[in-house]
């Protein structure tokens, strides 16, 4: 019969295999568990694979002694009726938390990488690993020579294009103050015009005044004539009629009369000439205001002359061509500026400079963690946008990153509660908390696939270094007041799982059970035995257990 062995490893009720911890274990088992991680292999010399190899032989053979001395024991203990001594645990009810072990490395909380905005070759590096920076500190530089010829280049045609555009500007000044003196007499030339057809009209009014006056005296002079000739009519008849002015006082007055009349007459005639000079100073003076309106319109013409003149002197298509210019020259020189400005590499944010990791930094760490570090960035090497030079972290916070295996990962949540133990701090625990899972996949050195899941600690860790190594067991659940039993009593043989009940013979029972989620110290028993039950152990045993072997229970 093939002789059963323990069963060590983690196994979830029938489905995928998981590794945890207990939170109330019955009893430590001496057995290591069984851990799923990448680690780096070990690499030695031709002289040392030898020694190695030499070693593995002696291990072999001291083996092979030990267990021939074991079973002569058995055999001894077994012929002389004393059973084979074993440990045993009594199957009990606890609470076990279901967990996922992972390895990894202390990483900064928050941290940004540093990339090139253009390539080039590494003229020079200002920061040294490790140095503390601030915001807007120059990290390193690329060779710039071409960009700061063309830069110069560009801030010459600004010079030329501004200069291009003033004198553009001076000449629409020039033009503008042409063009306003021609509006300034166009203005003047207008208010002659206005004040010579005013001119016109008060000599149209005098001339009209003084026709009127010519008229008025002639029609006098004509009434004082025919009033004249009828007084005479008069005379004439009287004296016809022997009246003089001896004998009839009618006939004096009349006399007189026409004397007076005469005299008032020649009044008249002269009242009449005056008229007819003031009538011909009249046209007179219409014939110069109407000259002076020529003028005026005259120097209206002149003035629209000058203004177009002045008009033909403007620049402004002159100017808005220069003003492109301009904008076209400052925007090739804001071009040069940021070409120069991405060959100085600045930090983003304060913190500690890190040069950035590269796949030979990885390979050295033995993991596919990616690594906090790369090598130091050196005068003269190549650099490209895509590939970041410096990772500035902060200094005050800081993170687990650990690598899961892709069978556990879809377990994994954020939020989910984790113990994390540091090689540095060989015996202690530190508290910690999923925060984030990477959705991208890393393949390990051993050819497995790993997603990078980054816990935060719920504590502080005193001392902490970025790069410290460690592990970390993530709690997926917990599942209460199961039964359970040690690992080390659970055994399995072709696909049957089972454990070795103790007769009151003092005689091994194998009895079947099925079994649950596991722990590194326990087993969940679903079904086959009940809370109380003693179980043999397969640790501490000199030989394999078997059914219906006799033992000595030692509690």
């Amino acid at each position: 019969m093939k002789k059963d062995t323990p069963k060590t490893e983690a196994k979830d009720k029938g489905a995928a295999m998981e590794t945890a911890k207990a939170v109330t274990p019955a009893k430590k088992s001496t057995k290591s568990p069984a851990r799923s991680t990448s680690l780096k292999p070990k690499t030695t010399t031709n002289g040392k694979d030898k020694k190695k190899r030499g070693n593995k032989k002696r291990i072999i053979w001291i083996v092979i002694v030990v267990v021939l001395a074991l079973g002569i024991v058995g055999g001894f203990l077994a012929l002389q009726g004393l059973g084979v001594a074993v440990e045993t645990a009594e199957a009990e009810n606890n609470d076990i938390a279901i967990t996922v072990f992972a390895t990894g490395a202390v990483t900064p909380g928050t941290s940004r990488d540093v990339y090139p905005e253009t390539q080039g070759l590494v003229e020079s590096v200002r920061v040294s690993e490790g140095d503390m920076v601030q915001e807007g500190d120059i990290l390193a530089t690329l060779d710039g020579a071409a960009n700061m010829a063309q830069l110069s280049q560009a801030q010459s045609g600004l010079a030329s294009a501004r200069s291009g555009l003033s004198q553009a500007e001076s000449a629409q000044r020039q033009a503008n103050a042409g063009r306003s003196q021609a509006n300034a007499g166009r203005s003047q030339a207008n208010a002659g015009v206005t004040a010579a057809n005013a001119g016109v009209t008060a000599a149209n009014a005098a001339r009209d005044a003084a026709q009127a006056g010519l008229d008025s005296a002639i029609a006098s002079e004509r009434a004082l004539e025919q009033e004249i000739s009828t007084v005479n009519s008069l005379i004439a008849e009287m004296s016809a009629a022997g009246l003089n002015a001896s004998n009839s006082e009618d006939f004096v007055d009349l006399q007189m009369l026409v004397v007076d009349l005469e005299d008032h007459l020649g009044q008249a005639r002269a009242g009449v000439t005056q008229a007819r000079s003031g009538v011909t100073q009249a046209d007179a003076g219409i014939a110069q205001a109407r000259a002076g309106v020529d003028q005026a319109r005259a120097g209206v013409e002149a003035a629209d002359a000058g203004i177009d003149q002045a008009r033909a002197g403007e620049t402004e298509s002159a100017i808005a061509a220069a003003r492109s210019g301009v904008t076209a020259a400052e925007d090739a020189v804001a071009l040069a500026e940021t070409a120069v400005e991405a060959s100085i590499i600045r930090a983003p944010k304060d913190g500690m400079v890190l040069f950035a990791p590269t796949a030979a930094s990885a390979a050295a760490m033995g993991t596919g963690i990616t690594p906090i570090s790369g090598a130091e960035l050196m005068q003269g090497s190549a650099v490209t946008p895509g590939s970041p030079l410096f990772t500035i972290v902060d200094e005050d916070t800081f993170s687990f990153t650990a690598e899961v295996d892709e069978v556990d990962v879809r377990r994994i949540a954020e939020g989910q509660r984790a113990d994390v133990t540091l090689s540095a701090y060989s015996g202690r625990t530190f508290d910690a908390e999923v925060r984030s899972i990477s959705k991208l996949a890393m393949p390990t050195l051993t050819g497995g696939t790993v997603f990078e899941v980054e816990l935060s600690f719920a504590e502080e860790v005193p001392d902490v270094r970025i790069g410290m190594r460690g592990d970390t067991t993530i709690e997926i659940e917990t599942q209460e007041n199961v039964l359970t039993i040690p690992i080390d009593a659970w055994f399995s043989e072709a696909g049957e799982d089972f454990v070795y009940l103790i007769d009151d013979d003092s005689q091994l029972v194998r009895t079947p059970v099925t079994v649950g989620a596991s722990t590194e110290f326990v087993v969940e028993v679903i079904e086959g035995i009940e809370e109380g039950v003693v179980v043999a152990m397969a640790g501490g045993a000199p030989v394999p257990l078997e059914d219906g072997m006799t033992v000595t229970p030692v509690p």
